[in-house]
């Protein structure tokens, strides 16, 4: 709670972005991941449901440098909406982080309480367009189509889902440039290059003919080395 009031105050009056990564790194390392699993596991549910979600102890805090150098060469976005009882009345503003090219830079992108009702809208329904369209602005900045977007969404934004997100025009950001969720900032390493081709699974146990057409045009798209696994066929 401190740390994302601390957070705020030097995003929207210094434009201190690697200082707000700092206090984010220390929310993912304490209390985010479980707020965020908390967010998940529905309104009804106790501190054990979001403790099951979340898994066990959490882990080491890791520097912004050792975040910026894991995540350098890939486009990492971090959002997040907090609540008037995380950081105090007069302050709900949401903000996004980007990590791309070695460097760390922010937006103030718009009203809290607005981003936080659209991921609730879109959990609901991901058929909602006006909440696609106002989420899809807030949590996708502007970027060569084709460009993969990782994107960790924080506490209630986290249950929004990607595929639904839409440009302020109307079309899926999905289908201009692939979305991959990250569940916390604590990569290691860079992303591996030349460990196989990729592979999808579809359709594991052969029941879900949908799903292994749409396997097959996922494969199609990422490539002529993709490799399809499933429609009962051993992994």
């Amino acid at each position: 709670v401190t740390g994302v009031q601390t957070c705020a105050l030097p995003i929207s009056r210094h434009g201190r972005w690697r200082d707000a990564l700092a206090v984010v790194l220390q929310l993912d390392a304490s209390d985010m991941l479980r707020a965020t699993a908390a967010a998940r596991a529905g309104p009804g549910s106790g501190p054990q449901d979001a403790a099951a979600v979340a898994g066990p102890a959490a882990p080491a805090v890791v520097s912004v440098d050792e975040v910026v150098a894991a995540w350098r060469g890939r486009d990492l976005v971090v959002v997040v909406a907090a609540s008037p009882r995380e950081i105090g009345s007069g302050h709900e503003r949401a903000y996004r982080l980007r990590i791309t090219g070695g460097r760390v830079t922010g937006d103030d992108v718009g009203d809290a309480g607005a981003a936080r009702r659209w991921a609730d809208a879109l959990f609901t329904d991901p058929g909602d367009r006006d909440a696609a369209r106002g989420l899809g602005r807030l949590v996708a900045p502007d970027g060569a189509a084709g460009d993969t977007l990782y994107v960790l969404a924080i506490g209630p934004l986290g249950k929004a889902p990607l595929a639904a997100l839409r440009t302020p025009d109307g079309p899926l950001v999905a289908a201009l440039r692939p979305l991959v969720r990250v569940l916390a900032l604590r990569a290691t390493g860079a992303e591996a290059a030349g460990a196989g081709p990729p592979v999808v699974l579809a359709d594991p146990r052969g029941d879900l003919p949908g799903a292994a057409v749409e396997g097959a045009m996922a494969a199609g798209a990422l490539g002529a080395g993709a490799q399809i696994a499933g429609s009962g066929a051993p992994v």
